[in-house]
Formats: C-alpha cells, sequence, structure tokens
C-alpha cells in the first residue's frame, strides 16, 4: 500500500482476520468491524488491555479492506516520532486505522489535529478505526469536543483471553509456523516466561528456528535448554 510506504509504517503479514482467534466475549467486535471494512460503519473506537491484539485487528482491517492502491492506512500514533500534520489530509484514504491514542492524549496540538481530522474524516465518509488501552471517556483528554467526538461511536471492549484460549491462539499460530506446540509446552511458556500473548507469538518463531537449528522436538526439556530456565 502505498500510503503505508510514504508514513514509513509496514503491516505484519501474518496480521490477518484469518489468522485471529475470535473468542466467544469478542463475537460482537468482530462483527462491528466486518461491517466497517464493508463500509456500513464509519467510525468504531477499539480499546482494550496491551497485547488483546489491538494492533493485530487494526493491520488486519487493512489488509482486508477490499480496494489495494492507497485504501488503507495503519498509524500508530507516538508523540516521540510524529508530528500533528501527518494527520494532513489523511481523510482522503478511504479506511484509516489508528492505533495507541492515548499517547497523544494531554497534548494541545495532538488534540486540535484529531479533533480536525475527525470532522474532515466524517465529511468524506472515511472509514476511521480507533484503538486504546482505554474507552473514550477514561482518555486523559483535555478537549472536550474531541472527547465527544470520540465518544461518539461505536465503542467496542476487547477481552482479554483466559488462559485456555491463549493456549488455543498459540496452539494455532505454532500450526501456522509448522511447529507442533502441545498444551502442556503452553502452558509451560505462560507459566515460566510471558503471560504476554504478543511475546509468546514472537517466542514461537524464535523456538521454530531452534528446533529446526537442532533438530529437536519442541519439549519442556528443549525449552528450558533453549531459554536456560531452570
Amino acid at each position: 500500500m502505498i500510503e503505508q510506504l510514504a508514513l514509513g509504517v509496514t503491516l505484519r503479514d501474518e496480521a490477518t482476520l484469518d489468522n485471529f482467534y475470535v473468542a466467544e466475549s469478542n463475537q460482537l467486535l468482530w462483527s462491528h468491524l466486518q461491517s466497517a471494512i464493508e463500509g456500513k460503519e464509519s467510525f468504531v473506537f477499539l480499546w482494550g488491555a496491551p497485547s488483546s491484539g489491538k494492533t493485530h485487528l487494526l493491520q488486519a482491517c487493512c489488509h482486508a479492506w477490499p480496494e489495494r492502491v492507497q485504501a488503507a492506512c495503519y498509524l500508530p500514533l507516538d508523540l516521540a516520532t510524529l508530528e500533528p500534520d501527518v494527520l494532513h489530509s489523511l481523510e482522503n484514504i478511504p479506511l484509516v486505522c489508528l492505533d495507541n491514542i492515548e499517547r497523544v492524549m494531554g497534548n494541545a496540538e495532538w488534540e486540535e489535529a484529531l479533533f480536525h481530522f475527525y470532522n474532515r474524516a466524517k465529511e468524506a465518509r472515511t472509514v476511521l478505526i480507533v484503538a486504546s488501552r482505554f474507552p473514550p471517556r477514561q482518555l486523559p483528554c483535555s478537549l472536550a469536543d474531541l472527547q465527544s467526538r470520540l465518544s461518539s461511536g461505536l465503542t467496542c471492549a476487547l477481552m482479554s483471553l483466559s488462559d485456555d484460549e491463549k493456549i488455543t491462539v498459540l496452539t494455532l499460530r505454532a500450526k501456522h509456523l509448522g511447529l507442533t506446540l502441545s498444551s502442556e509446552v503452553a502452558l509451560f511458556l505462560m507459566r515460566r516466561y510471558s503471560q504476554d500473548l504478543a511475546h509468546l507469538c514472537d517466542l514461537l518463531v524464535y523456538l521454530d528456528r531452534s528446533t529446526l537449528a537442532a533438530q529437536r522436538k519442541l519439549t519442556i526439556r528443549f525449552v528450558k535448554t533453549v531459554l536456560a530456565l531452570g
């Protein structure tokens, strides 16, 4: 996507809708995102805990957008690397996904720029999907009009997964890599390495390479050796 390259942001190849495990608690959210991709919803505010899958879903929506040339833009907001003028003319893109919006809250320039961008996007009928750690009413937003705009559309919570659901995700991710992951090994990784699903998925890539290099199966003993866990 040309616009993605111009902004210096690339989409992860594995961040697709087909590669996202939809728990029962997230079925309604899933339905709303599908409607947005089909152009039936113009604004969706998605919020959830860190590593709950927000970034994956935003990038997946960009991948799934039916047009292909300058059709979708994924933009993670960050005070350290971006200026508010990055939003200039962004409303000309049919689908815009803004990630980590809470990171620029409290900054007057950013809030003003977001307020005007929202208004332009609505007038241009741009589909806008926004993600945050917090629901819109809990954002540390100083500009009341912006907070009102962000609260005006569909607000959907991305619920965290249970341990059993995380094991299912890890098993599916491993299968996608061509790696056999038993539930025992998955549970061991969650207890001894991390509960963060994004970190665990990245770890699977490393373990996959390690098993191939060592010509070994993925067992708890092998994991302990590779990760130096006692």
